[in-house]
C-alpha cells in the first residue's frame, strides 16, 4: 500500500445535501480525514440569537466522499472531536480518525461479501508457473505471456470459500510494457460480514500460516473488499487501514525461501499434502489453538524485541497448549521429571 492522499467533498449519507471540503490521507500511521467545516448539518437559529455549544466527541458509522478526480469513497467508523455549529463565518478544521477507507464505491453498511488480500511473500511461497510460455513459439523475437488468472488451490471453510489465485498485473504503453505476476488470497463469503470480522477470522489465520511457513515477518500489502449488494462486475474497493503496509521495493523470489540459511519450514511445493487439505486443516487448528499461535508469532509482529522476550513468547505459547484439556495438569514426581530432562538434553547433544 502506497501513501494515499485525496482532496474532495465529504458528507454523511443521511444528510447528503450538506457537504464539506476535506482531505483524506492514508499512510503507515493509519487513515485520517480533515474536513474544513462541520460534518453535521448546521442547526437554524432564531434571528438575532447565537447559540454556542461545546465541542463533543462523536462516532460516525459511515461517511461518503467524492475526490476531485471523481473517485467515490466510503469511510467506516469515523471518530473525532466535532466542533459546535456556529452561524457566523469561521473556518473550522475537524480532524477525524478512520477505521477503514474503501476507495471505489458508496455503500451504507459495514457488510462485505468478498475479499482479496495480497502479502509480500505470498507469490514466492506459492511459486506459481512462469508467466512466460516457452513452448508457445520457437521464434527468438517473440515472447508469449500468460495473462489469465489461474487457481492454485480451493478450500471450503466454514462460512465461505478460500482460493489461492495468481495472475498478471501491469501497464501497457506504446513504447513499453510492464507486467508483474501477482498472487492473492480470494475469499467468497456465504453471508455478508463486517470488515473487521473478515480481517480477524479469514485474513489473519492465513497471515499466521504464511508467517509460520517461512519463519519471518510477512506484510499484508493490499486488501480489497466487495460490499454486499454491489455490482458483481464492478472492481473491488481498495480498503486502506492501519494494518496494511507498503510492499518492499522488490518482490521476494522463491530462491529467497529455499537457500540453506533461510528459516523456511514449508512451501506450497513441498507441503507433502494437497494445498487445499493444508488450508482446511490449518483453519480448524487456528480456531482451536488461537492463543498459542498468537504468543508464538508475537516476535514476528514486533518491530523490535529482546531475545529474552522472544523466549518468553515461545514459553507462553507452550503454556497455552499445556492448558488444553488433552494435557494432564498433574505435576510429575521429581525423579520422573529429572529423567525426562536428561533424555531431552541427550537428544539435543546427539543432534
Amino acid at each position: 500500500m502506497d501513501v494515499y492522499s485525496a482532496e474532495g467533498m465529504w458528507w454523511r449519507p443521511e444528510a447528503s445535501q450538506h457537504r464539506v471540503p476535506g482531505t483524506l490521507t492514508s499512510d503507515e500511521g493509519g487513515v485520517q480525514i480533515v474536513v474544513y467545516g462541520p460534518l453535521r448539518p448546521p442547526i437554524p437559529s432564531e434571528p438575532g440569537v447565537v447559540k454556542i455549544e461545546g465541542s463533543e466527541w462523536v462516532a460516525i458509522p459511515v461517511v461518503h466522499g467524492r475526490t476531485r478526480d471523481g473517485a467515490d469513497i466510503t469511510l467506516l467508523d469515523v471518530g473525532g472531536l466535532m466542533s459546535p455549529p456556529v452561524p457566523f463565518a469561521a473556518e473550522l478544521r475537524e480532524p477525524y480518525t478512520v477505521s477503514v477507507a474503501c476507495i471505489g464505491g458508496h455503500f451504507s453498511k459495514d457488510a462485505f461479501i468478498k475479499a482479496r488480500a495480497e502479502f509480500d511473500w505470498l507469490d514466492a511461497w506459492l511459486d506459481p508457473p512462469s508467466i512466460v510460455d516457452d513452448n508457445a513459439t520457437g521464434a527468438r523475437d517473440e515472447t508469449v505471456v500468460r495473462v489469465g488468472r489461474s487457481e492454485l488451490a480451493r478450500a471450503e471453510i466454514v462460512g465461505g470459500t478460500l482460493r489461492l489465485i495468481t495472475g498478471v498485473a501491469g501497464r501497457e504503453e506504446p513504447s513499453a510494457i510492464h507486467l508483474d505476476r501477482r498472487s492473492a488470497v480470494s475469499i467468497e463469503l456465504n453471508e455478508p460480514q463486517p470488515w473487521q470480522t473478515i480481517l480477524d477470522s479469514w485474513i489473519r489465520p492465513f497471515h499466521d500460516l504464511l508467517t509460520i511457513s517461512i519463519g519471518r515477518p510477512v506484510r499484508l500489502t493490499e486488501l480489497r473488499l466487495r460490499p454486499a449488494g454491489a455490482d458483481l462486475r464492478a472492481p473491488l474497493c481498495d480498503a486502506r487501514f492501519g494494518v496494511v503496509q507498503a510492499q518492499r521495493k522488490a518482490s521476494p523470489s522463491p530462491q529467497a525461501l529455499l537457500n540453506y540459511r533461510a528459516p523456511t519450514l514449508v512451501t506450497r511445493r513441498d507441503a507433502g499434502v494437497p494445498l487445499q487439505e493444508l488450508l482446511s486443516a490449518w483453519y480448524e487448528l487456528w480456531i482451536q489453538e488461537q492463543e498459542a499461535i498468537m504468543h508464538l508469532l508475537a516476535p514476528f509482529h514486533a518491530s523490535f524485541m529482546y531475545s529474552q522476550h522472544k523466549f518468553g513468547a515461545a514459553f507462553q505459547a507452550v503454556e497455552a497448549l499445556h492448558h488444553k484439556p488433552r494435557f494432564t495438569g498433574r505435576e510429575m514426581d521429581q525423579r520422573a521429571h529429572q529423567e525426562r530432562v536428561a533424555a531431552i538434553v541427550r537428544a539435543a547433544q546427539r543432534g
